[in-house]
């Protein structure tokens, strides 16, 4: 169990001594009670930075809290407060338990032990005793898959293994509550799987576990509460689906505010932009629905899906394609669908309009996706109005176990026919 009661943390930046007349002589033009020659001589103010501010909420022995949030939101900041690294600088919290912690590369560790001499410095750290420590030493070693490199020191290990190590030490020591901040964004596939697996074993023992992921789709698989926090403040703590929608609703609006940049493949913006065009039609929400017309974030593989693009052109009357493109989460591109392959060209659109594209049955199987849409003039992709790419994430479930395999389940017809002799 954790509870965090008004936590806040402020960081000081240290500006350095003015070593210049200019930069004095710039001072002094500021308004200013202090004489131009103490100005010299007296450090500039200090800058003060709030990482968090007033952040409050409770977790529950058996729960798995989900951390987002953008770039610089406070969220490492928090697991650093409760992991005991750094003192808030108000506030209180309550950890029950044993705490471990994977935070940061290489933390923890010191780089010129082996990593088998770090597997007992770690453990003895969170007090474990040496008999504790070797009766699950060969465990960790084999999960992190390390058993040719534990006598290395860990400073020539790559920040694969490091993560590998640090995992496997901080899930077979047996805490109470366990901390990880975008751990599973590191390593290979199968790293990924293990780690998924391990933490939902956590789970089903009834261990506390904080993740920090700007990975939704992880979010929504493994946890059951969700904190989204911007700017050092709690911008929402609930339930999995409420905070991911709220977040990624807007992320979407304040993507939406920026104009198109110019479309051009000599430039590669296609690289270094989401969205690209002339502008002279805008998409302005791009929306979801299942089969009854509900606005959803994921849909069931086999059933309905309903795309609704809502524009507005720079005329009435317009001839229109529409393009949709759906990418995995790892950007493999699965299909594109567009209203020309159809010979289905949209003619004479009003100026603000909504146009449909049903997607029936939904043959993805459970998983998280990336859609791209787009609009452009009939026959004419390389010259776009409006193009989204990879701009809206959206998840499948499915209502029959999950399996590691294909991307769709194309359906088939399977028969079978008695061999002639001869063949």
């Amino acid at each position: 169990m954790i509870e965090v009661v008004n936590i806040s943390k402020k960081f000081r930046i240290h500006r350095k001594r003015r070593t210049s007349i200019k930069e004095t002589a710039l001072e002094f033009l500021r308004p200013s009670r202090d004489s131009f020659f103490s100005g010299w001589f007296r450090s500039r103010p200090n800058e003060e930075i709030w990482a968090l501010k007033d952040v409050s909420f409770k977790t529950e022995e058996g729960d798995t809290l989900g951390v987002i949030g953008s770039n610089g939101s406070g969220k490492s900041t928090l697991l650093k407060i409760i992991s005991g690294i750094t003192q808030p600088t108000m506030g209180s919290i309550k950890a029950k338990g044993r705490v471990a912690s994977l935070l940061e590369l290489g933390a923890g560790f010191h780089h010129e032990l082996t990593g088998l001499e770090n597997i007992y410095l770690n453990g003895s750290v969170l007090g474990l005793s040496q008999n504790k420590i070797k009766s699950v030493q060969d465990e960790i070693i084999a999960f992190a898959g390390l058993e040719q490199f534990i006598h290395m020191p860990v400073k020539h290990y790559s920040s694969g293994m490091l993560i590998r190590l640090g995992f496997a030490i901080a899930t077979h020591i047996d805490p109470d509550i366990l901390l990880l901040d975008e751990v599973m964004a590191v390593g290979d596939a199968e790293f990924q799987e293990k780690s998924a697996a391990k933490i939902m074993d956590f789970k089903k023992r009834g261990k506390t576990i904080i993740l920090v992921t700007h990975n939704l789709d992880q979010a929504e698989a493994v946890c059951n509460k969700v904190l989204w926090i911007e700017h050092g403040k709690v911008k929402l703590f609930g339930t999995v689906d409420e905070s991911i929608t709220g977040y990624v609703s807007e992320f979407y609006e304040q993507k939406l505010k920026e104009p198109p940049i110019p479309f051009s493949f000599e430039f590669g913006s296609v690289c270094q932009t989401t969205r690209m065009g002339n502008g002279n039609v805008l998409i302005n929400r791009v929306a979801f629905k299942d089969g009854s017309g509900k606005e959803v974030r994921s849909v069931i593989s086999g059933e309905t899906l309903q795309i609704e693009l809502y524009y507005t052109a720079l005329r009435d009357g317009m001839d229109l394609e529409a393009v949709i493109g759906i990418n995995r989460f790892d950007n493999t591109s699965i299909c594109r669908v567009d209203s020309a392959s159809q010979e289905n060209i949209l003619k004479n659109c009003p100026q603000k309009g909504i146009i449909t594209a049903i997607l029936s049955p939904v043959l993805l199987n459970k998983g998280g996706y990336r859609l791209s849409v787009a609009l452009n003039p009939p026959g004419k992709p390389y010259e776009p109005y409006d193009i989204h790419l990879r701009f809206y994430e959206f998840r499948v479930d499915s209502n029959q176990e999950h399996r590691i395999g294909p991307i769709i389940t194309h359906p088939a017809v399977f028969e079978c026919f008695p061999m002639n002799a001869s063949e």
